[in-house]
C-alpha cells in the first residue's frame, strides 16, 4: 500500500506582495506541518511574480529552490495546491525534497586518548 501524505497545517511565515499591492498576488514562505510531524518550508508564489523577479535582479533571473505556483495566494488555494503537492507521489516533494533542516545534534564527546607521558619519581 502506498504512503499516503496528509497535510496538518499551512503556516505563513513571510508574505511579498505583489508591485500592484493586491494581497492574493506576490509570494510567501509557508511552513507545511505533515501528520507524520515533518515539516516542510517552502516558496508559493502567484504567476506574476517571475517577471517581478527578473526585474529586481537587474542582471536577469536566477534558478533557485523549487517554487509552488498557486493561482492566489487566498489560503483556500494555497490549501489545495499543497493538498495537490501531497497526493503526488506519495508526498515526496514535501517529505524529502523541500523537508525543513533540524538543526545538527551537538558533537558527541570526543574521549581523551591515555596520556604517554610517564610521571617521573622523585
Amino acid at each position: 500500500m502506498p504512503y499516503e501524505c496528509k497535510v496538518r497545517s499551512i503556516e505563513f511565515l513571510e508574505r511579498r506582495g505583489s508591485s500592484d499591492g493586491a494581497c492574493d498576488k506576490g509570494s510567501a514562505v509557508i511552513r507545511v506541518q505533515l501528520e507524520d510531524g515533518k515539516r516542510s518550508v517552502f516558496t508559493v508564489a502567484t504567476m506574476d511574480e517571475p517577471s517581478r523577479w527578473v526585474d529586481e535582479n537587474k542582471g536577469g533571473f536566477r534558478l533557485g529552490p523549487p517554487v509552488l505556483f498557486v493561482r492566489s495566494l487566498a489560503e483556500e488555494s494555497v490549501a489545495g495546491a499543497v493538498a495537490a503537492m501531497a497526493a503526488d507521489m506519495g508526498g515526496f516533494w514535501l517529505r524529502y525534497y523541500n523537508s525543513e533542516k533540524r538543526p545538527a545534534a551537538a558533537p558527541a564527546p570526543q574521549a581523551q586518548a591515555p596520556s604517554t607521558t610517564k610521571k617521573k619519581a622523585a
